[in-house]
């Protein structure tokens, strides 16, 4: 059964990646798009770690079609 959004996944707030926790401090973009692989959300945003004091940029996406969540890391420029 498709799950069908009836409306936007609310802003990420925190999520663990590595075995870290984040907090997301800013929201670079959002955008929506739907494919083969059903409806993704996704948010690019800058996010510090709880223990330290340096913020990174990560992407993160939402499915729709299986309620999954992936976090990928963007490289520091």
């Amino acid at each position: 059964m498709r799950h069908e959004p009836t409306e936007s996944q609310d802003t990420p707030e925190q999520f663990e990646y590595r075995g870290q926790l984040y907090v997301v401090s800013e929201v670079l973009e959002h955008e929506q798009s739907t494919g083969d692989l059903g409806h993704i959300e996704s948010w690019r945003a800058r996010a510090i770690p709880i223990q330290l004091s340096a913020a990174r940029v990560f992407r993160l996406q939402f499915n729709w079609w299986d309620g999954s969540w992936s976090i990928d890391p963007e490289e520091e420029r």
